[in-house]
Formats: C-alpha cells, structure tokens, sequence
C-alpha cells in the first residue's frame, strides 16, 4: 500500500483550519473524520479557545469530540487569523489500519504579536466504505516553540 493514498485527507485536514479569521468549512472537517473520532490536544492552553484540563499527573490535555472541537476552535478562527501547514509525513500502514505522524508549523495572529510554533499530529485512520478517515488524533506542540 502506498501511503499517497492519504495526501488528499491531509491536505484538506491542514487547508479547512487555515486562513483568514472567518468560518471554516466545518462539513469537509467533519468528511475527514469517523462519526466517533477523539480530538486529542496535550498541554492544552485555555488560551487557544479551548478549557485547558487537568489530566492525571502533570500532563493536561483536552479530549474531544469532532464537534466539541469545532465549537472551541471555530470560535477561535472566527476571530483571528490562522494556518497550519504540513512539514513532514511518516506513515504505516496494516491493512485497514494506518499510523500517521505528521509534523507542522503554525501561525495565529491576534494582533501585536503574531505565535508561531511547531509541532506533531499523531493520527490513526481506519479504511471506512467512503476511504480513509482519522479515528483519532492526539497532537503537541515541540517544547520551545511559543505554543
């Protein structure tokens, strides 16, 4: 299996979240998603538009559904600018089961100081009836980076 055959989700997964402050095309989103897929941000800030909570230990993360992460992210991107782009790509793949690591660069500008950072996407897919669809993706930011 060739490992192409997910370009296309994650370009659209990247180019839906970005652009300009304004709406996204939160149905594509939701395309590219299982009907029960987990949102996964660790060290999660309740500065980005989303509560920060406590998990077990030191780390924090947020877990959510496709549609609790639309409400907190959609309510970000509405105000301010934001993009998200690909920098590297690892995946394997077993079947109808794939792992995918995907790393990024990121921009939000809420004014003065524009934010930027790097960061992972960690992304299982699943081959549904209509192609492949993320199940579940956990990501973070590198240490550092300002996220």
């Amino acid at each position: 299996m060739k490992t192409d055959e997910f370009l296309p989700l994650m370009r659209d997964m990247y180019d839906v979240i970005s652009g300009p402050a304004g709406q996204r095309d939160w149905e594509r989103f939701r395309s590219a998603y299982h009907p029960q897929a987990r949102l996964i941000r660790v060290n999660g800030r309740a500065d980005r538009g989303q509560p920060a909570q406590t998990g077990s230990g030191d780390q924090r993360c947020v877990i959510m559904s496709v549609d609790e992460y639309i409400a907190g992210a959609g309510a970000l991107f509405a105000k301010f600018d934001f993009r998200e782009e690909e920098i590297s790509h690892e995946a394997q793949v077993y079947g109808d089961v794939a792992d995918v690591r995907s790393g990024f660069h990121a921009w939000l500008n809420r004014g003065a100081q524009p934010e930027e950072w790097s960061g992972v996407n960690c992304l299982q897919l699943v081959r549904a009836h209509d192609g492949w669809k993320v199940l579940q993706m956990i990501w973070d930011a590198e240490a550092g980076t300002g996220a």
